[in-house]
């Protein structure tokens, strides 16, 4: 496996949400907008909106 890594393979899960739609949701919450409706939006759960806001 560090062999793998050495060359540059990412292991695990991939991110659900792009930094791009991150920026969007952080965007619409700051205006007003429900984070659970954001969330149903992008398609995900609000606790995965909520920890990709926390980073």
């Amino acid at each position: 496996m560090k062999e793998a890594q050495k060359r540059g393979i990412k292991f695990g899960r991939k991110p659900k949400l792009t930094p791009a739609q991150i920026k969007h949701a952080r965007q619409q919450i700051d205006t007003g907008e429900r984070a659970q409706d954001v969330a149903a939006l992008l398609n995900v759960h609000k606790a995965t909106l909520y920890r990709a806001l926390k980073n």
